[in-house]
């Protein structure tokens, strides 16, 4: 799960580990609102439809075995349900935090430092990733 807000750069390290790890399904949350209500009245109603779709999306993956990188702002009850999912298929989160986050996340996560070469944090996140897949 990557976390962080809208200008926090998840979307190019999304990019970038889906390029390193061929079997990895990228679900943004942003990007799946927009496909659904552009233009958005941005309200909570909105969010919940579509952060729905994502975790049905997840949940369909997670249960093929696939790895799920799912772009998120981190608010707690959605933090709490993707644990829910991945509990449910078996699998594990492994929580990114790309700063600025709107909130800290509850259980272990990894802060990546955006201003630290790309290829780096890739190679940081990816031995994260595999660690916590132990």
């Amino acid at each position: 799960m990557l976390v962080g807000q809208a200008d926090a750069s998840k979307g190019a390290l999304a990019r970038l580990l889906a390029a390193r790890l061929p079997e990895v399904r990228v679900l943004d949350t942003a990007a799946v609102e927009r496909g659904l209500f552009a233009p958005s009245d941005e309200s909570a109603a909105e969010r919940t439809v579509a952060f729905s779709a994502v975790l049905d999306a997840a949940r369909y993956h997670l249960g093929r075995g696939r790895l799920v990188v799912v772009d998120t702002t981190g608010r707690r009850a959605e933090d709490d349900a993707l644990h829910a999912v991945a509990v449910e298929a078996g699998a594990f989160v492994a929580t990114i935090v790309c700063p600025p986050a709107e909130s800290e996340p509850g259980d272990e996560y990894l802060t990546v430092d955006p201003s630290r070469p790309v290829a780096d944090v890739v190679d940081l996140v990816v031995g994260y990733v595999e660690e916590m897949a132990q």
